[in-house]
């Protein structure tokens, strides 16, 4: 039985070491020396890179993958999933969020329940701030009404996985990347254990990053804001027809027009916002669409760094 734990660099020169050396201790208690830990970096701007090739000297099963650029964290994690060879692999961040000392129970887990293919972690709660709390529950919400999968704000990307369920995870080809999507539309069993949070670093996703991830959620998984833009359409030209029979009908009764300039720009520039935003929503999908039949590669990887080479 081989064991991989993989994890990504990118500003993690304060967590690197000390990362690398806990892993090697929780994996050794496990599988003795049949493990391997591969860090991607993932075009890291700090000292990750040379602090993760220092350590490297005295851990022979650490394996590095230096990517030509930052390409972000999913690809990031999609390469070192890649390059893995073990039976059972283990994802988690290195900035010890989540103490790597739990892969013990994550492989406990794994025992009790020999029909279980994932054990994801998840915790009660993520411990946001307000603003980023609001966010993250909307986006939730949005994401759940919109999309048949349904995924849970207390989950972390934290998880231990047999290989029949990553082989299926690799066989995603996307460009357009939501991580958190496919390890759900994979399938499987999937079974959650409780852990603990050990710290509270703050994410260097910047709230564009945010917004960014968020719309590919929702485009790259649901068609729907399309079939609401068809709708709309049919509600509004309905009110359309409606209101100019009102008008035809006042004009033949009366025998004069009615007044009302600022209702009727109302209307105006509320179906012209509407309008927009909808040929903006087909722009989305049709920029997600371009970039998929492109069918560029997700990373290139600079140089892959082994023990002694």
């Amino acid at each position: 039985m081989k064991l991989s734990i993989v994890s990504t660099l990118y500003k993690s020169e304060s967590y690197v070491a000390e990362f690398c050396e806990r892993c090697e201790l929780a994996a050794q208690s496990l599988v003795g020396d049949s493990y391997e830990i591969i860090l991607v970096n993932d075009g890291s701007p700090d000292r990750s890179l040379s602090l993760a090739l220092k350590a490297q000297k005295t851990l022979s099963n650490l394996v590095v993958l230096d990517l030509s650029r930052n390409f972000g964290h999913h690809k990031a994690i999609m390469a070192g999933l890649h390059e893995s060879s073990g039976d059972k692999i283990f994802m988690i961040d290195c900035d010890l969020e989540v103490a790597p000392e739990s892969l013990i129970d994550f492989w406990n887990s794994f025992e009790h329940d020999a029909s279980a293919d994932v054990i994801v972690a998840t915790v009660e709660s993520k411990g946001n701030s307000f603003f980023k709390g609001l966010l993250s529950n909307a986006f939730y919400f949005i994401y759940n009404k919109l999309v048949d999968l349904k995924l849970d704000n207390k989950e972390l990307a934290t998880r231990l996985m047999n290989r029949s369920y990553l082989d299926a995870l690799l066989q995603y080809p996307e460009y357009e990347l939501y991580l958190g999507g496919l390890l759900h539309d994979v399938g499987f069993k999937q079974v959650n254990i409780l852990v603990s949070r050990t710290s509270n670093k703050v994410s260097s996703y910047s709230l564009k990053k945010r917004v960014d991830l968020a719309l590919t959620a929702l485009f790259s998984f649901s068609s729907k804001p399309s079939l609401y833009i068809f709708y709309s359409g049919i509600f509004f030209s309905a009110i359309s027809v409606g209101y100019s029979a009102f008008i035809i009908s006042q004009k033949l009764i009366s025998g004069r027009p009615l007044l009302g300039w600022t209702s009727l720009m109302a209307a105006i520039c509320v179906i012209g916002g509407i309008t927009i935003s909808s040929i903006g929503i087909i722009g989305i999908y049709t920029s997600k669409i371009f970039f998929e039949v492109k069918n560029r590669p997700l990373y290139h990887i600079k140089k892959i760094y082994r023990h002694g080479n």
